[in-house]
């Protein structure tokens, strides 16, 4: 079958998880033939025969898609004639989901439904579902879904990570003088949010005793300013924290070199709204071949092979950070656990194939 991804706009640069994973699905289905709604006059796969990309969007638009941009979406879901199946890939929300069920049923179409990211509450979701399968990417997700709406049946398919290019001795070199690392430096990085969990708090209340423990660190804090709100938290952590002892990246080019220079990767985070259920900075951290250090609780403690610690425990982040960056029996194991679970759970191949098992069962 034809299946379109229906999505915010797959277009570079790749930094949002629902496109990432979206890109990832349309780029390793192998007895379907994908096609994925883009920008007018962009090409996100280069000269590919495949993926099909249609021009859906006039322009990219931002994180939380505006009413215009879906109008858009809808105008070309009323009149397309190609696909035989819709795959939907977003948060659910009451303004999409309401346009979105009675056109699915005047269409007859099969429908696949993604939750891209948990939503802020789950009371009332069963009436933002609409998809003939509906499909969580963590348990976690499932059990509060199926709690507040148990007529619903709930997949559980996990976030695909595609293959990755690792970043070149002259990527990292560069990002080292640019965040101006020393090569001597043990770099303990943050890519988490700033605004919607206390992760970046977590950390920088954590700074100190790291500095002090871990011969030559540095933390970097490596996050994008969404909102003002980011903004804000941005300011206060500079103004609390030593210059010498962090750095604050801003938005880069590419997150994968500054995971890839890192000596461990820190992500102490509880709340994941607006983001995927497991955020693909974590799934690249470990598929790198780094320790990646994360809250004992929510999603991400699905992830198996990481440093569990608890959610306020300052001293166990800590203690976590060492046995991540100075025991190197451990370190080595954490590895090896890491990359089994990447390979066997949250690979694109094994992820695609679990979803045309779905788009099977549909036809």
């Amino acid at each position: 079958m034809r299946v379109l991804f229906v999505s915010k706009p797959v277009t570079a640069p790749f930094h949002d998880g629902s496109i990432c994973l979206v890109r990832d699905l349309a780029l390793n289905l192998k007895r379907h033939e994908p096609s994925v709604m883009s920008v007018r006059g962009q090409r996100p796969f280069g000269d590919a025969q495949s993926p099909v990309v249609v021009p859906v969007y006039p322009k990219p638009g931002g994180y939380a898609p505006g009413l215009r941009q879906n109008m858009h979406a809808m105008a070309h879901l009323l009149v397309q004639r190609q696909a035989q199946l819709w795959h939907f890939v977003f948060a659910p929300n009451p303004r999409t989901s309401s346009a979105l069920a009675p056109l699915c049923k005047l269409r007859g179409m099969r429908t696949v439904q993604t939750i891209a990211s948990p939503p802020r509450q789950f009371e009332g979701v069963g009436k933002l579902l609409f998809g003939k399968i509906v499909v969580a990417q963590s348990e976690w997700t499932r059990e509060r879904v199926v709690a507040a709406a148990p007529e619903r049946e709930i997949r559980v398919i996990r976030p695909p990570l595609g293959s990755l290019i690792t970043p070149s001795l002259e990527q990292l070199a560069d990002y080292r003088q640019r965040l101006n690392l020393r090569p001597d430096q043990r770099v303990l990085v943050y890519p988490g949010d700033l605004e919607f969990s206390g992760g970046a708090q977590r950390v920088a209340r954590a700074v100190p005793e790291l500095v002090a423990q871990i011969p030559g660190a540095v933390v970097v804090f490596a996050c994008r300013q969404k909102t003002a709100k980011a903004r804000e938290v941005d300011a206060e952590l500079r103004a609390s924290l030593n210059p010498e002892h962090v750095r604050f990246a801003g938005e880069l080019p590419s997150l994968l070199p500054l995971l890839a220079l890192a000596d461990a990767v820190l992500f102490p985070v509880e709340d994941l709204w607006a983001k995927v259920d497991i955020p693909i900075a974590a799934l690249e951290t470990m598929a790198l071949g780094v320790p990646l250090v994360r809250l004992d609780t929510g999603p991400l403690a699905e992830l198996v092979g990481p440093l569990a610690v608890p959610k306020d425990d300052t001293l166990q982040l800590v203690e976590a950070a060492k046995v991540a960056v100075l025991d190197p029996s451990r370190r080595a194991e954490i590895i090896s656990v890491q990359k089994q679970n990447i390979a066997e759970v949250f690979d694109a191949k094994v992820v695609a194939a679990q979803y045309e098992q779905l788009y099977d069962e549909l036809a």
